[in-house]
């Protein structure tokens, strides 16, 4: 089976960072595989993950759903709102859900454009005192 196609047709991927227990915001080409297809995301990642994301240029979905996982240092905690978030998900009926995806198109490819033409074109020093 290609995994393009499966990820091309999900609704909403959940990314599963490596690093999930480390203090600081992280994100690899785990997350950037969504961004590309252009498919909105949930991450299973450290935290300040998507405030690190957004000082990069990508827009998050903190329109769609709530994303306050994000700064929930304690990692147990974290993971116990991230699946709330995703139970809140699966029980949306189908139709929201897909409003959901087609609403959240915009964010999808201004995030593309930022892999594209900002994050990987940038020289790595402008990428490193985003770091800081």
């Amino acid at each position: 089976i290609e995994i393009t196609p499966v990820v091309v047709s999900a609704a909403i991927a959940v990314v599963n960072e490596t690093r999930f227990g480390q203090p600081t915001g992280y994100f690899s080409e785990k997350t950037c595989d969504p961004i590309r297809l252009e498919v909105p995301f949930v991450l299973v990642a450290p935290p300040h993950t998507l405030a690190y994301m957004a000082d990069l240029g990508f827009r998050t979905f903190w329109q769609y759903w709530d994303e306050s996982y994000d700064k929930i240092e304690d990692h147990t905690e974290r993971m116990e709102a991230i699946f709330k978030l995703l139970d809140w998900m699966n029980e949306m009926p189908f139709e929201q859900l897909k409003d959901l995806f087609n609403d959240a198109r915009e964010i999808c490819e201004h995030n593309r454009e930022v892999i594209r033409y900002g994050l990987y074109n940038k020289p790595y020093q402008q990428i490193y005192e985003t770091m800081d």
